[in-house]
C-alpha cells in the first residue's frame, strides 16, 4: 500500500487487522480446520462500503479468505470497469492457506499475484484467470538501517533468528541448524504450532518465544 502511494496513486485501506483471543479465538480455528474462515471483522461490508464511496479503478485484497464470492460479484456492480487483483505471499495452493471463500471466487478475480513460481500452475489449474509472479522485494521504509540498543540486542538479538508462522518444512530447516550447531531463536507467536512442535524436539541450540515480532522489532 505504501508503494503505491509513493509511486504516486491513491490509495484507500481497509484495515481488516483483529487479534482473536479466548473463545472466538477457538472458534476460528476450529472453523479454519474445515476450510471456513470467519469474517469477525466484518471485511466483506467495509470493502463495499469503500467501493460504493470511492468507485476505485483496482481494488486489491491481500490474502482474501473471508472475502465472498457474492462480495466480489458485488464490487463490479457499484465500480464499473474495476479489477480485482489477490495478492498473498503465502502458498495458496497449500490447503492450510485456504478456504471455501477464497476457491469459490477465485475464478473472479482478474490476476492472482503470487511471490511463489510454483504456484503459477497450481493457481491456474484450480481455476484462476491469469497468475503473475513477483520476486521477493525490498521496501526502503522497512528494510534500512537502523542503530540498536544494547537492550534491544538482548531482547531480540542473537546467532540466527527466524520470524514466521510455523509450518513443517520451516521447523525441519530450524532443527537442521540447530542440530549442527547453530543457534536459533525463532519468533512465531502465531498460534501454539512452535511451542507444541519445540516440545517434541527439545534442543539445546533451539529456543522458540511466545510472541510475535512486528514492524521495527
Amino acid at each position: 500500500m505504501e508503494a503505491l502511494r509513493r509511486l504516486g496513486h491513491t490509495v484507500i485501506g481497509v484495515d481488516t487487522s483483529w487479534q482473536p483471543r479466548g473463545l472466538s479465538g477457538l472458534l476460528i480455528r476450529a472453523l479454519r480446520k474445515v476450510g471456513y474462515a470467519w469474517d469477525a471483522v466484518g471485511a466483506n461490508q467495509a470493502l463495499l462500503r469503500a467501493v460504493a464511496e470511492h468507485k476505485p479503478d483496482v481494488v486489491w485484497i491481500d490474502k482474501g479468505l473471508t472475502i465472498l464470492p457474492r462480495t466480489l460479484r458485488r464490487i463490479r456492480q457499484l465500480a464499473g470497469g474495476v479489477r480485482l487483483v489477490h495478492y498473498s505471499p503465502d502458498d495458496m495452493a497449500g490447503k492450510h492457506n485456504q478456504s471455501w471463500q477464497y476457491l469459490a471466487g477465485l475464478p473472479l478475480y482478474d490476476l492472482h499475484v503470487t511471490t511463489k513460481s510454483f504456484n503459477v500452475p497450481e493457481l491456474l489449474a484450480i481455476g484462476a484467470r491469469q497468475v503473475l509472479f513477483v520476486d521477493n522485494a525490498y521496501c526502503p521504509s522497512t528494510h534500512r538501517p537502523v542503530s540498536v540498543s544494547d537492550e534491544e540486542r538482548l531482547a531480540l538479538g542473537g546467532p540466527v533468528g527466524f520470524i514466521g508462522a510455523f509450518e513443517k518444512e520451516r521447523a525441519e530447516a530450524m532443527l537442521f541448524l540447530a542440530r549442527n550447531g547453530v543457534p536459533v531463536r525463532i519468533w512465531g507467536g502465531w498460534g501454539k504450532g512452535w511451542q507444541a512442535w519445540a516440545e517434541r524436539h527439545k534442543q539445546p541450540n533451539l529456543r522458540v518465544e511466545v510472541s510475535a515480532l512486528w514492524g521495527d522489532d
